[in-house]
């Protein structure tokens, strides 16, 4: 996990990227597997708003990319969140991994972040 924090920076101070990487076993699909992640998410901050997702590849592999306006108690304005999650096949039958970014930042920071955040994505190398 990379995270930063700037307590002076009222546009940057809540800025967090993960990258995550898992297994699938049992042929769960990439959309199971980000519907079961929105609905944690929901869970936990029932004000937020899935804004949009599409189906895509990256690096070649299917792939999910969300956009989500995160609203809880904690945070003192909206959070901008991005989500890509990449499904990559395995050579063992019904098994394949599911390597994931978020990237979360205060909404005022969004236009600026986001290009920091899409060229974290593709920077990703994965084979």
């Amino acid at each position: 996990m990379i995270a930063a924090f700037d307590p002076q920076s009222p546009v940057l101070g809540r800025t967090t990227v993960y990258v995550t990487a898992g297994r699938l076993v049992g042929g769960t699909s990439l959309d199971e597997v980000v519907a079961k992640g929105h609905a944690t998410l929901r869970a936990k901050y029932p004000d937020s708003e899935l804004e949009f997702t599409k189906h895509g590849t990256a690096g070649g592999h299917e792939a999910r990319f969300s956009v989500i306006t995160v609203r809880g108690p904690e945070f003192p304005s909206p959070l901008f969140q991005t989500e890509t999650s990449i499904l990559v096949p395995t050579d063992v039958s019904g098994v394949s991994h599911v390597v994931q970014l978020l990237c979360k930042c205060a909404t005022t920071g969004a236009k600026e972040l986001s290009p920091v955040f899409s060229g974290i994505l593709k920077s990703l190398s994965i084979g």
